[in-house]
């Protein structure tokens, strides 16, 4: 029996690369641009239609896979990681978007008497999509046998991962 070789098709641009660094920088620039057209966040950034409050460096939309009722994210326009990427002037922009988002919430529904602000950084974190978020949990009395210590005794996990 024979083996046949199987031949591997090469990227144009990386087979005209004048050296390997470059070909290297070719491949890296692809592979950023294939993981910002498959990111979430992204393209709510590029279609806009989801973002309920559009700031310069944030936005707030309705998380697509709620914990509880009326969870809001924090997101951020820019493709970055985790909050310790974000500007200075983006952190100057938070606590706007909470109130906002808590006002508008609790204009609708006047249960709402409390908030817990999350954010999961790097997948030893938590953090599912890299795309720098925050979460914003509309807390409700009794939503919780008892409330104290906050996120810790938050809820049992409902969303399966």
């Amino acid at each position: 029996m024979s083996k046949k070789k199987r031949r591997e098709k090469i990227d144009p641009d990386v087979a005209n690369a004048a050296d390997m660094n470059m070909a290297q920088l070719i491949l890296r620039r692809k592979a950023e641009e294939k993981e910002l057209s498959e990111c979430v966040f992204c393209q709510v950034v590029r279609d806009r239609k989801r973002m309920i409050i559009d700031f310069k460096h944030l936005f707030l939309m309705k998380d697509a896979f709620p914990v509880v009722q009326d969870h809001l994210l924090i997101v951020s326009k820019e493709h970055l990681p985790g909050c310790l990427d974000l500007p200075e002037t983006a952190w100057l922009e938070i606590p706007e978007l909470i109130k906002a988002g808590l006002g508008m919430t609790k204009h609708y529904d006047p249960s709402i008497t409390g908030f817990n602000l999350g954010h999961n950084s790097g997948p030893d974190a938590g953090q599912t999509v890299p795309h720098c978020h925050f979460h914003l949990f509309p807390r409700r009395k009794g939503d919780v046998k008892n409330p104290r210590g906050g996120i810790r005794n938050f809820k049992t996990p409902i969303v399966p991962y």
